[in-house]
């Protein structure tokens, strides 16, 4: 099993004046095989909440959990997209996506097979002997998504992997990474600050409230799947995302009163 859970995290870096607590009560859970996205306000902690379960960083008081075991450093049970593609540009695109699994020790046809396979998926075949400044962003973005797919993880973290491509790009990535999705049913937490992209891909969606974030409230995405562009033209799709709209602006909107009221007071 592949269940995320965090029970009561909090999360404070430095000391003394200089503490800044990004986290505190943070409590959420991602079933095994659910797709969740994490959105908030800017600073909310979205990325602090996913390095701790991504194991990168230690909680401060409350319990990270995946599989029910506590999580303590990263592991391979727990795959990391992040948004810059962060492939090695001294390998060709076949190596990239075989390096974790040659560093785990795995034979060579194993290596080789698993490789054409995600390069056929990913439709990347035709391009395995390219190095990554030969390929555009989101052909890099599908190289660094069949890399941690072909370690085979149960948990894929993503840090908003879609945020430095262009529109256009950005939606076929989604699609193409709702395909892969439907297709394995890996547990997935999925940061983003873009409502869209966090309706479109998700079963839920999970808003934060301000700095030091935690939960403010869940929304269910009760949207049929497969799901295609056209989707997002739907009444119940447009309910879902100016809710979470709302949510986050009522929380953008808490961070900038102590500034007017310090303004004034000046």
């Amino acid at each position: 099993m592949a269940e995320i859970a965090l029970r009561d995290v909090r999360k404070t870096f430095g000391r003394g004046r200089d503490a800044v607590t990004a986290l505190d009560g943070c409590t959420f859970t991602v079933p095994d095989g659910e797709f969740v996205t994490l959105l908030g306000p800017s600073g909310c902690g979205k990325t602090t909440a996913l390095d701790l379960v991504a194991g990168f960083t230690a909680s401060t008081a409350g319990r990270v959990t995946v599989g029910g075991r506590e999580v303590t450093r990263p592991g391979p049970e727990r795959a990391v997209v992040f948004q810059d593609s962060a492939l090695f540009p001294w390998l060709r695109v076949e190596d990239n996506i075989a390096f974790g699994i040659r560093m785990a020790g795995r034979p060579a046809r194993e290596i080789r097979e698993r490789v054409d396979r995600l390069l056929e998926r990913v439709g990347l075949t035709e391009f395995r002997r390219r190095y990554p400044a030969e390929l555009s962003g989101g052909m890099r973005q599908r190289v660094s998504l069949a890399r941690v797919l072909a370690l085979d993880s149960a948990v894929l973290l993503m840090d908003e992997p879609f945020g430095a491509l262009d529109a256009q790009t950005r939606g076929l990535m989604q699609e193409f990474l709702t395909g892969i999705w439907e297709r394995d049913r890996r547990t997935v937490l999925f940061v983003t600050h873009d409502l869209d992209e966090a309706v479109f891909l998700a079963d839920r969606v999970l808003v934060m409230t301000a700095r030091p974030g935690r939960i403010k409230q869940e929304l269910q995405v009760d949207l049929p799947r497969p799901r295609a562009p056209d989707i997002m033209a739907t009444p119940r799709f447009h309910a879902l995302r100016d809710e979470i709209r709302r949510l986050v602006r009522d929380e953008a909107i808490r961070t900038m009163r102590p500034l007017a009221t310090e303004r004034g007071a000046s």
